[in-house]
């Protein structure tokens, strides 16, 4: 588990950026990405998720959760 300030803030710009563009699968899974590095494991494969379902052929996506899910 990564425990970075900065961390904290990309979160909180990815959020933004989803108030903006709540249909942008490519910061979802980024978001997802950071939340899984800080062992937010349910909250990032809720994000890989709804990313999967807005853009099923998104390959990060789509290795990013079966990496969440093999964490948990």
């Amino acid at each position: 588990m990564i425990d970075c300030t900065w961390l904290d803030e990309a979160i909180g710009e990815y959020h933004r950026c989803l108030e903006l563009e709540p249909r942008n699968a490519n910061a979802r899974v980024d978001l997802g990405a950071i939340l899984g590095r800080q062992g937010k494991t349910q909250e990032a494969i809720a994000h890989f998720v709804e990313a999967l379902a807005l853009d099923p052929d998104n390959f990060a996506g789509r290795l990013n959760l079966a990496i969440a899910y093999e964490t948990q």
